[in-house]
């Protein structure tokens, strides 16, 4: 560890930003002198008990009788927790939602890329996507589309007329649907094409994370716009700058990040 935990933070220079590496990050390089010199970290840190005496003082009301408040406090609290735990169909702290809780629906029996994913954030603005962008969007959808795959493959062996979407438009609405399949009635959906107008939102959650959009962390300290995205060959990393949210005739909607003006992915990060 001692040997590549220099080259390993040189590394990570590339990826994130510069404020990443504050004095915490720096302290990674004398981790392996300190676990020789004084053993497991574990036997000697301050952090558990400082975390408990912070946690005591909180019970502090009158401070004539810390002790007693202390006391009182944590009998109160224990008191509570016990009761919580035969409290039915009740939220309380130790069974409330997390605060970035994300949607999850079970049995979905329709497009994967049509299942909900996540909550957006702020108040929606509206605008309108031009040629190019939506383009990029349709593109993007049929190709990350597994139910489409035999569609484009049929596409890409052939020789038609027209770009892919026509064509898949065209393919998708001649085939009949008597039995209902929910599939195939998504896949008409799809071909159908989204509205040029979309919502765009400033913040999203997605799998417990909460993200912000780039103008949105101007002002904060604390930036959450970065955003990676897994590759087939290699990852990419970028900077959050909108965030879309497609709908389609149907009230279908389907939410991508755009990474420097361009639909990268669908939000499941």
């Amino acid at each position: 560890m001692q040997e590549h935990i220099i080259l390993t933070l040189c590394e990570m220079e590339k990826i994130f930003l510069p404020s990443f590496f504050d004095i915490m990050v720096h302290l990674c390089v004398h981790l392996a002198v300190e676990a020789k010199i004084a053993g497991p970290v574990q036997y000697r840190w301050m952090y558990p008990l400082e975390r408990l005496l912070r946690r005591l003082k909180c019970y502090v009301r009158n401070k004539n009788r810390p002790e007693g408040s202390i006391a009182e406090g944590y009998i109160i609290e224990e008191c509570m927790l016990f009761c919580s735990k035969y409290l039915c169909e009740i939220e309380t702290k130790y069974n409330q939602t997390e605060r970035n809780a994300d949607i999850e629906i079970d049995g979905y029996k329709g497009l994967a890329i049509f299942k909900p994913s996540g909550i957006p954030l702020g108040k929606a603005k509206t605008r309108h996507l031009t040629d190019i962008e939506l383009m990029q969007a349709l593109d993007y959808i049929l190709k990350n589309c597994e139910e489409a795959e035999s569609y484009i493959s049929e596409y890409n062996e052939g020789v038609f007329d027209g770009d892919l979407f026509e064509w898949f438009r065209d393919k998708v609405s001649s085939l009949s649907n008597d039995g209902g399949d929910q599939v195939l009635t998504d896949l008409q959906i799809l071909s159908s094409g989204p509205f040029k107008g979309v919502q765009c939102y400033s913040g999203f959650l997605a799998n417990g994370f909460r993200f912000h959009t780039k103008d949105v962390e101007k002002k904060r300290r604390n930036q959450n716009s970065g955003i990676m995205v897994k590759g087939s060959g290699c990852d990419y990393f970028g900077i959050l700058t909108e965030i879309i949210c497609l709908i389609w005739m149907e009230n279908v909607l389907i939410y991508f990040v755009v990474i420097g003006g361009m639909f990268i992915i669908k939000v499941e990060v």
